[in-house]
């Protein structure tokens, strides 16, 4: 192994390598709760949860409200 290997595992850091939750990916996932047979409420509840500073349920809520 490398001298320095030690040096290079503390620094490693993972999140460095996730792409996050995008737009798409949070629409994907809705998608699959939709595909789930999830009623509306449900749907929202979850995605709520999940996401929920998403401008998704916002504007959501805003039309319901």
């Amino acid at each position: 192994m490398p001298t320095d290997f030690q040096a290079s595992a503390e620094a490693f850091n993972p999140t460095a390598f996730s792409y996050g939750m995008t737009y798409e990916r949070k629409l994907h996932f809705l998608q699959l709760i939709i595909d789930s047979g999830a009623q509306q409420q449900e749907i929202i509840e979850m995605y709520n949860k999940l996401f929920p500073d998403s401008e998704i349920v916002k504007a959501i809520k805003s039309n319901t409200e």
